[in-house]
């Protein structure tokens, strides 16, 4: 989704097709929801993060980090990255 979000100015058939795969898995898991909870046993933050190289095709790389408290999601973050390395 934040890809998609980075291509609303430009945006091929083959984001319109990204987006349409996107919306059928949201219509079709309206069950599925992000809780927030914890219990005294299991109170920990988790940090994930992971990069693709060169992925844009300026050759500038993309990341993206999710932090967790508990059970649940408290932020998420995906980001072109500024230099070419």
């Amino acid at each position: 989704i934040s890809f998609l979000t980075t291509r609303t100015q430009c945006a091929t058939i083959d984001d319109w097709s990204k987006l349409e795969r996107v919306l059928r898995y949201l219509n079709n898991t309206p069950d599925q929801c992000i809780t927030l909870s914890a219990s005294p046993d299991d109170f920990r933050v988790l940090a994930y993060v992971d990069a693709s190289y060169g992925m844009h095709a300026d050759g500038k790389s993309h990341t993206g980090l999710c932090i967790s408290l508990g059970t649940g999601p408290v932020f998420a973050r995906s980001a072109k990255q500024h230099i070419v390395t």
